[in-house]
């Protein structure tokens, strides 16, 4: 029967033949394939923890950019701050000179100055500097800090008003040179701009022995009484002149910030309290009751006052003396 079919065998053959490459081929595939899915798989799990390196990178840099602008947020804030702060005060001064300019001493008088510049508030913004404090109180005075209020706080402070003087029409302010008051007014010991004045706020008495001079005045508009005699600046019942301030103290000797005005030397008066110097006495010399505001009078608290203070520093220098005299001696030995 084999033998009856050799072609039929032979076909039989050779399709087993191409049965067993195509299951070789296939095999071959399937290998071909697994290195593929493996391949991909590797590239696959390489690109996951690419991206995840990507992700986690991405994510590090968006934080610290995120802190960055925290920081930056921050900063800004805090030079916001100081700018607001640093605008605010200059602001505060700006708007205290702007009233400074609207405000003139000239136009009160010893009647009205009393109403304008008592209690006066003035906010002291953080650093503020001497001229800044004097700006805040018409040039006139300097802003006092409150007890218990701190710098930058609204209204922290009070204007300290000193050497103003005025009469029954107008109120000055002592510059200490062309407008101001001299105690001794000798000309050898004046400075150039005291000289030649241009208000002098000094008088002497119409009447009684006293030893009192003024500088020299030319016209009765020259002396702050309004009245110039012989060169000299004679006080003025029609027209007393009043020194007016808020730094001192008051008829018990305590220090007091209330704005008050009080008669000048040489200025009628009828008690002590109506006098700058505590002091309304007659003048030698004079023959009526009147009385004037003269110098401090010496009384005996005055005396045992300084009697006390200078004793106290005798007794300070002899022990330091002897203390010195010990040292050295026990050095010597």
């Amino acid at each position: 029967m084999d033998s009856q079919n050799p072609e039929l065998k032979k076909t039989t053959e050779s399709s087993t033949n191409v049965n067993k490459d195509s299951n070789i081929n296939t095999s071959a595939e399937k290998d071909l394939n697994a290195d593929s899915n493996f391949n991909t798989n590797n590239n696959s799990n390489a690109d996951i923890n690419t991206n995840k390196d990507s992700s986690t990178n991405v994510i590090t840099d968006n934080v610290n950019e995120n802190i960055n602008n925290v920081n930056n947020d921050n900063l800004m804030i805090d030079k916001t701050a100081n700018s607001t702060d640093t605008q605010t005060n200059t602001n505060n001064i700006v708007k205290e000179e702007n009233n400074n300019s609207q405000f003139n001493i000239l136009s009160l008088n010893s009647k009205t100055i009393e109403s304008n510049l008592s209690k006066v508030s003035c906010t002291i913004p953080k650093n503020a500097t001497p001229t800044d404090l004097k700006k805040l109180c018409y040039n006139y005075g300097t802003c006092k800090l409150l007890e218990g209020k701190k710098e930058g706080e609204l209204n922290n402070g009070i204007c300290i008003f000193d050497n103003i003087f005025c009469n029954s029409n107008n109120c000055y302010h002592s510059d200490g040179c062309a407008n101001s008051y001299i105690k001794h007014a000798q000309p050898q010991y004046l400075r150039p701009c005291e000289k030649n004045p241009t208000v002098i706020f000094e008088t002497c008495p119409s009447i009684g022995k006293i030893s009192c001079t003024t500088r020299e005045c030319t016209s009765n508009e020259q002396c702050l009484s309004g009245s110039c005699v012989n060169k000299i600046c004679i006080a003025n019942n029609d027209n007393p002149i009043h020194y007016c301030s808020n730094n001192g103290t008051d008829e018990f000797g305590h220090t007091t910030d209330i704005f008050s005005c009080r008669l000048f030397f040489y200025e009628r008066c009828s008690k002590d309290s109506d006098c700058i110097t505590r002091n309304c006495a007659s003048i030698k010399g004079d023959n009526s009751d009147n009385l004037y505001c003269l110098e401090t009078k010496v009384t005996f608290e005055n005396v045992m006052a300084c009697t006390i203070t200078c004793a106290v520093v005798v007794i300070t220098l002899l022990i330091l003396h002897r203390i010195y005299r010990q040292a050295k001696r026990t050095k010597l030995y």
